[in-house]
């Protein structure tokens, strides 16, 4: 039930420092991919953590995300038990490709082309985000303004009466990404008890190592849940029986999702 609640709650996971740069040097052979429009590039690296069974705040996952200057985006995120130093990519591009990728064994799925509507809206949001970062959406409000990492940054919270609330601080400057961020539950009491923590490792302005969003050469194609069987296979640590049970609910979730597209 925890691990459903921190996915539910959390809307991006974060790379402690140096993981990617890591992964990079795993991977010697990505490769470049042309440009599109003008966007503003930076790379993000975090680090999420949620209570072990004591309570206390253990990390959990790692991952960044990097944007070039032509729009594109890479979203690299730890697979199974951090010490594995496993990760997926997933690359969106202006032309509107998707790609989630597996490098470590050779796997990616190739996502149906976004259609004209959903890509005008990925274009505006990277080029065009809105100037409150969406602070008077509904239900969340703006707490204060507050530099983090030498970035300027909007501290939003999300509040649902009796349930959760979720404070995040977004960067502006930044399409409004988040760089940090709190998840709360409503304990039985009514006070609030932390989920997820989602701490910045560091932020970088500028263009990003072009290897990040290489789309692999030789790599077989597969569905979302058969890449998912196929790197757990791979793995030389067990994963959790509730780690695994998310990771099954996401990848039906992602097959379905990638059916539909593909039907269209």
């Amino acid at each position: 039930m925890r691990n459903r609640t921190v996915l539910a709650l959390v809307t991006a996971i974060t790379l402690v420092g140096g993981s990617v740069f890591y992964y990079l040097s795993e991977n010697p052979r990505l490769r470049v991919v042309l440009a599109q429009i003008t966007a503003r590039p930076f790379l993000i690296e975090r680090s999420i953590s949620v209570p072990d069974e004591s309570g206390a705040l253990k990390l959990w996952r790692v991952d960044v995300i990097a944007r070039r200057s032509d729009g594109a985006t890479a979203k690299i995120t730890s697979l199974g038990p951090i010490s594995l130093r496993k990760f997926t990519r997933k690359l969106t591009f202006p032309d509107g490709r998707t790609l989630t990728l597996f490098d470590h064994i050779k796997v990616r799925t190739t996502w149906p082309t976004m259609s004209d509507e959903e890509l005008t809206a990925y274009q505006s949001h990277i080029t065009y985000p809105p100037a409150d970062c969406g602070a008077n959406s509904r239900n969340t409000h703006l707490l204060r303004s507050e530099m983090i990492g030498g970035q300027s940054t909007f501290v939003l919270q999300t509040l649902v009466p009796g349930k959760y609330r979720v404070t995040r601080w977004v960067a502006p400057a930044l399409d409004c990404e988040e760089l940090q961020s709190e998840a709360e539950m409503v304990a039985e009491d009514g006070s609030y008890k932390v989920s997820a923590e989602t701490k910045l490792s560091r932020v970088l302005v500028g263009e990003p190592d072009s290897r990040l969003f290489d789309v692999g050469s030789g790599f077989e194609e597969l569905s979302p849940s058969s890449a998912g069987r196929r790197w757990r296979a791979d793995l030389t640590a067990p994963i959790t029986p509730e780690e695994l049970k998310r990771l099954e609910a996401e990848e039906k979730y992602a097959d379905r999702r990638y059916r539909k597209q593909s039907a269209k």
